[in-house]
């Protein structure tokens, strides 16, 4: 058996009783830090339904647990780390999981970028508290497991509900990444299902939205959270839903709106194929010269294989110009 290397953090499926709270609370401030300010960031939620709350909560300090696990054969990923997060291997899977999940967020990586092995703890964790935290400790609220002494391993089975953490690995699968135009990495995308009758087919792949928040554990669960939130508005219990193996009949009890105040697509951008435009002035030392254009970003690495390099030139000019609207 695997040994806890981390604190003692309480899991258990019961409903806190009053005064239980302020003494977890204590016990997590001096030996789990970051837990303790994930469980006091919950104001963020605090319209959720009571048992959302805690599943929310139960769920979190199972990951934590699960991430300070030694957990002998377990799957690891091409980090060299815990597997929690459901690896894409075609594009035709790709599809099916569109079509099957409200919310599809996915990480494109390869494993010669030193920003994905920075990542990847994380998104991991991020892949577990989703794919299975939040799905075992709702069973064991529903009576169906009991109590977890130490945190199971990560499920190898697609989850239930309307939720999937997966990834590529751009390298053993570049056929994949070439079709979705991925030129840096990691790229985080969040696929949204259309259940207004739109498309089903591979065009559907062509709309997302890529992540530009936070790169930490809390940032990346409270903006999938706020996913599913949109995906189902006004429900007060719509963590329980989106990881239900079937949709129940709406309870107007439990319905109230908003539900969350965060808004999503404030870590997003929409995606769109019109490319980079540059405008403004340089000075140079001397005529002639070379000037070169290159990309980067602090937490991106770029493939220049799959970069466009094309380019298109409006205006170039010599001297002290103004630079007017019909130049771009």
């Amino acid at each position: 058996a695997g040994h806890h290397s981390g604190p003692t953090i309480p899991f258990t499926g019961h409903m806190l009783d009053d005064g239980e709270e302020p003494e977890v609370y204590h016990n997590l401030k001096g030996a789990s830090p970051d837990l303790f300010d994930w469980f006091q960031s919950m104001s963020e939620f605090q319209s959720l339904a009571k048992d959302d709350q805690e599943l929310l909560k139960s769920s979190m300090a199972l990951t934590t647990s699960w991430n300070g696990e030694d957990i002998p054969n377990h799957p690891q990923n091409a980090y060299g780390l815990k597997n929690a997060a459901w690896d894409i291997k075609s594009q035709e899977e790709f599809l099916s999981l569109h079509n099957q999940y409200d919310v599809l967020l996915v990480d494109f990586h390869a494993p010669w970028c030193p920003h994905c092995r920075n990542l990847s703890p994380v998104y991991e964790q991020v892949a577990y508290y989703f794919n299975t935290a939040l799905h075992a400790m709702k069973a064991v609220y529903d009576h169906e497991a009991t109590d977890y002494v130490k945190a199971p391993t990560a499920e190898q089975s697609l989850p239930q509900g309307k939720i999937l953490i997966a990834s590529v690995n751009c390298v053993d699968f570049s056929s994949i990444c070439t079709e979705h135009k991925v030129t840096g990495y990691p790229s985080i995308r969040i696929y949204r299902l259309d259940h207004e009758g739109g498309d089903r087919d591979v065009r559907a792949l062509e709309k997302y939205e890529s992540y530009v928040g936070g790169r930490d554990l809390t940032s990346m669960v409270k903006f999938v959270v706020a996913a599913g939130a949109a995906a189902m508005p006004g429900r007060r219990d719509f963590v329980s839903r989106l990881i239900a193996s079937h949709d129940d009949e709406v309870d107007h009890s439990r319905m109230v709106g908003p539900v969350v105040t965060m808004k999503p697509e404030e870590n997003t951008q929409v995606y769109a194929h019109s490319g980079c435009r540059i405008s403004g002035k340089i000075v140079g030392r001397r005529v002639p010269g070379s000037l070169r254009f290159t990309v980067s970003q602090a937490d991106t690495s770029f493939n220049p294989e799959a970069l466009n390099m094309s380019h298109e030139v409006h205006s170039f000019s010599f001297g002290d110009v103004e630079v007017k609207p019909h130049m771009l």
